[in-house]
């Protein structure tokens, strides 16, 4: 008994599906945008060239032997660890101060100009409500 060859095992509805949903998608980049009168097509085809290559990966991995896939996993899994570690210990965000990330900077100076909970109210309550459930 022979295993079906790997064209034979491709699941062509869901790929088909896949090529469609990147058409929709191209059909979005489009209409997005393009300017009255001048099409928008430096963006779409930008987003072409990169489906193209993803594809092109899709099948240059499922094209490998089943073996070669078996063999380098742990090897793939322990380069992925690594690499991981060297962006915890390396990494660093453009612009960020030193302590934190770059939302730290906005919110800080969002917080002084909302009101305090103390002072919000729900909608039809008045300002001698106690609190409890029901007066107000």
């Amino acid at each position: 008994m022979t295993l079906p060859s790997k064209w034979a095992r491709m699941d062509w509805p869901l790929l088909l599906n896949a090529l469609a949903l990147c058409a929709i998608g191209l059909l979005n980049v489009y209409s997005g945008t393009r300017v009255h009168g001048v099409p928008g097509t430096a963006l779409v085809t930008k987003q072409f060239v990169w489906i193209l290559l993803g594809v092109a990966a899709f099948f240059a991995v499922y094209l490998l032997s089943d073996g070669f896939i078996e063999e380098t996993a742990n090897g793939f899994f322990l380069a992925v660890l690594l690499l991981l570690v060297v962006v915890l210990l390396a990494g660093r965000v453009a612009g960020a101060p030193s302590g934190g990330s770059p939302s730290a900077r906005s919110t800080s100076s969002r917080r002084s100009s909302r009101r305090s909970p103390s002072r919000l109210r729900w909608p039809g309550t008045s300002r001698r409500s106690t609190g409890t459930a029901g007066s107000g």
